[in-house]
Parts: structure tokens; sequence; C-alpha cells
């Protein structure tokens, strides 16, 4: 009636009249005109009550009265969600975004409204003591800790939001889990207030009540080192790999510390102690990355001798054949210098040594019975000599005497159960035991021999691939007759009276 009026006000102020009285606690029951209580339908009347204050403001208000009832509407959406699942914390952040966002009329931030809407977050602790369930509810904690820090500039208040958390976090005995960025956060916030006593008192509590947590020990570290304290870092190391012995990241993190510094003496001790102890059984994670980095700093160091017993040291403990190859191209890249030096005392080239290095891989593997790797360490050793032809040492026989060597790839049966399974197999000119099926594989490939030279029309050729033939079968038989052993000697006595005959 007083939208028909064009009395806009009077409008306005009955409609925020009736959402309050409808939106208060002790508001009236409705009664329809049987009697019967019908305050259930309070909340419907309020849903369209405010889509008509809605349509209204729409149709008649200003810019600012129009995002207001929205901003309304929306809060009343959240609000809902929130009370049917209270740990939706995906709604808790499009909620408190809302309200950091609204400003009213003097354009001042909603500074209690926010505040209020981050509390009522966070009081809804998980239930549950698993990570998994913590992710996301930890972050109402950072997200509210920023808010204080850098939109309300109250810095105490930031200290304590992160001291709460921390209260909260199971991270005391009997530990359970923590999240060290919280416990970073916290220390950058004294960092950033200039007081280095209460950020290195928060890391070290951190440190003895979560033992072992990687990333603030990480985080001290790299604190300390902006600071330029190499002895509390050297001390924070200490304390990294007492905890985790088996992480070969930090024995080289450490000893890259040192190296940083000049310290070379002291980051060969902490390699040595590493490897020391993986020698003495100790189980590490991707031990490869020790002993690499080890040797790489003696290389770098010029000392090539401590190089090449650091890999015999290595091969002792492990015969993988990418090791052989990094020994083998380790000796084919000392320096011109070096080797000159070398060759004047007496010793042999780079490239020499390699080969030598190749040829001892070659034999170590062909005793384990490794074929494929055995034929990677060649095609390396192949693409050594590739590259070293105009190298001094080099040449085209030791090329060919590495092809030579090199396997063909056939395709083999092998019976797995009750059914037959092809698998590629790789056979080597050098192998002194042939594989069974071998004797019907060269049988047929001497018959293709002998159907190619028919084709082409000599006779001649092809008579003398007969007697091949028979040549052939006959020292397969006598081969037979020798894997017989002893109990064949009979057989073999004549085969070689027939072969006086």
């Amino acid at each position: 009636f007083e939208e028909r009026c064009k009395e806009f006000e009077r409008a306005r102020v009955i409609y925020k009249y009736a959402l309050g009285q409808l939106g208060s606690d002790n508001a009236v029951a409705v009664v329809d005109s049987n009697g019967s209580n019908a305050a259930s339908n309070v909340e419907e009347l309020m849903s369209e009550l405010k889509k008509e204050y809605v349509a209204f403001e729409k149709r008649h208000g200003n810019k600012a009265l129009i995002e207001d009832c929205i901003i309304s509407q929306r809060r009343q959406t959240y609000v809902d969600k929130l009370l049917a699942d209270k740990y939706d914390y995906d709604t808790w952040f499009d909620y408190i975004r809302l309200e950091e966002a609204e400003e009213d009329s003097n354009g001042n931030s909603n500074a209690e409204k926010v505040r209020s809407v981050y509390r009522q977050a966070v009081a809804n602790v998980p239930p549950v003591k698993e990570k998994r369930f913590w992710r996301r509810y930890i972050y109402l904690w950072i997200n509210f800790a920023i808010y204080e820090e850098l939109t309300s500039k109250d810095v105490s208040a930031a200290r304590a939001v992160y001291k709460e958390c921390l209260s909260i976090l199971p991270h005391s005995r009997p530990y359970v889990f923590t999240f060290g960025k919280i416990w970073l956060m916290a220390a950058h916030l004294e960092v950033r207030q200039k007081d280095l006593d209460a950020a290195r008192k928060i890391l070290g509590t951190a440190i003895g009540m979560c033992v072992g947590k990687e990333n603030i020990l990480k985080g001290y570290i790299a604190l300390e080192l902006q600071l330029g304290e190499i002895d509390r870092c050297r001390k924070i190391y200490a304390k990294y790999i007492e905890s985790l012995p088996h992480n070969s990241k930090a024995w080289v993190q450490f000893a890259q510390l040192e190296v940083n510094v000049g310290e070379m003496d002291r980051a060969r001790a902490i390699f040595e102690l590493a490897v020391s102890q993986q020698e003495a059984g100790l189980e590490m994670d991707m031990p490869e990355l020790l002993w690499k980095a080890f040797i790489d700093l003696e290389v770098a160091d010029g000392r090539t001798d401590n190089a090449r017993r650091l890999y015999e040291r290595l091969l002792d403990k492990t015969g993988h054949f990418k090791v052989w190859i990094s020994f083998a191209m380790f000796e084919s890249t000392i320096p011109d210098k070096e080797e000159e030096e070398e060759k004047e005392a007496g010793v042999s080239s780079s490239i020499e040594l390699a080969r030598m290095v190749f040829s001892r891989g070659y034999d170590a593997l062909k005793k384990q019975g490794l074929k494929e790797e055995r034929m990677l360490l060649l095609e390396a050793w192949r693409d050594l000599e590739e590259a070293g032809l105009d190298r001094p040492g080099g040449g085209v026989e030791w090329l060919r005497a590495v092809e030579a060597k090199m396997p063909r790839k056939v395709k083999m049966r092998r019976e797995v159960g009750g059914s037959v399974q092809e698998y590629l197999d790789y056979l080597f000119p050098d192998d002194e035991k042939k594989m069974v099926g071998m004797k019907i594989l060269e049988k047929a490939l001497e018959w293709k021999k002998m159907a190619a030279l028919m084709n082409t029309g000599g006779a001649a050729l092809a008579g003398n691939a007969n007697a091949e033939e028979i040549s052939i079968d006959e020292e397969e038989d006598e081969e037979h007759a020798v894997e017989e052993g002893e109990s064949g000697g009979s057989l073999l006595g004549k085969r070689k009276s027939d072969s006086d005959a």
C-alpha cells in the first residue's frame, strides 16, 4: 500500500520492522483460523518476506541499499548451511570472505564482525585426530592471524592467535601430528618485530616437541642462514641428522653448507661419517645421492685418487651397472693436464683406464648373469669409443672389438602356468653355454642361407653350405656328448674312432 502511494521510505521501514519481529527470539506464534499452532511457518514467511524486500530495494533503492540487501541474503544462506554442518570449512571460508569484503557506511572495515566469524569458525575443532581432517581447518587459523597482522594491524592479537592455535594442535606428548607451517609463521612474525630471541625460542620448542619434523628444521636453518649464523646452522644440522640419520639429503645439505663457507675438510668429514654409517648397515633413503655428492666433491677439489677410492668402495657394496658406467666416464674425463702428468709418470691414459673399468664391469655383470645390464654397459662403452676416435689412445679397432661383443636380440618361448609365453632374450657371442633351443635356431638360419643361395643359382655355393651344415651338426653332436659327462665317454670315443676312419 505504501509503495503504491509512492511512500518508499515508509515501505522500507515496514519491511525492516517485519523482518526484525519475525527474526526475534520472542516472536509471537502464528495462529491460523482453526486455532492450531503454525509457528513452523515462520521460517517460510521470513524467506518470502526477504525476497520481497530484495525486490523492493532493486526497484526503489540506491546502490548501497541494494548491495546491503543482497549481502544479507547471502549471509543468511551461509548461516543456514553452517547450521546443517558446522564442519563445512569451505562454507566458513566463503562466509569470512563475505564479512571481510563488507564495509559500513563510514567506509571502515567490519573488524568486530569478522573477528566474531573467525572465532565461531575456529571453535569447530575436528573431532578426529587425523591430519587429513585438519588440513582445511588449520587454514582458518592462518587466515585469522594474517588478518590480525596485516588488515587490523594488531600484532599482539596475531601473536595470541598463533599461541592459541599451537595450544590446540595434538603435538604434545603423546605426539600425534603437527603443522610446521604454524610454527614457522609464528617465528617469522617475531622476526618481523625484530625479536630474534622470541623467534628462536619458538623454533627451539618446535624441534623439541616435534622430533623429526623436517620442514621445521629446514625453516630454522634457512632463517639462521639468512642471518649469517653459521655456527647455529651447524648445531641445527647436527640435530637434524641426529633425529633423521637415514635422510641422505640432510647429510648432503650439511656438507654443502661447509663447502659454501670454504670448509672442505669439514665437508669431507661429514660425507665420510655418512658413508661409513651406510657401509655399517644403516639403511638410507636414496644412498646414491650421498655417494654421488661425495664423489663430485672430490672431483671438484681435484682429488681424483680419492674419487677412485670412493668408486671402489661403492662397487664393493653394490655392483650396479650404472656405477660401473659412471666410474668409466669419470676415468675418461680426467683433465688433459693431469693426464699428461700421469703419462709422464708411466700411468695409462684416461681412455685406457676407462676401458679397464668397462672390462671389469662387463666381467662382473657376466658372472652375475645380468644380460640386459651387460648390454647397457656395452652401449655406453661403444658410445665412448665412438666419441674418442680422435683422442689419443682411441682407434677403430677398439670400436670394432666392442661391437663384436654386442648381443643380438632373439624371441624365445617359455611355459608359464600351463601356457606358452614369448619373451625377448639377449645372446652374447662370448657366452660359453648356449641357451636351450639355439640348435634349432641355428639350423633355421643355415636353411635360410641355403635357400637364398639356391635361388641365386649357385649350386657350388649351395654344396659348400650343405657341407658346412653337416660339419655344424657334427660339432653340435660332439658338444652334446661332452655335456653328458663321463657317462658318455664311450660315445665320445666312438666319434673319435669314426673320425679317424
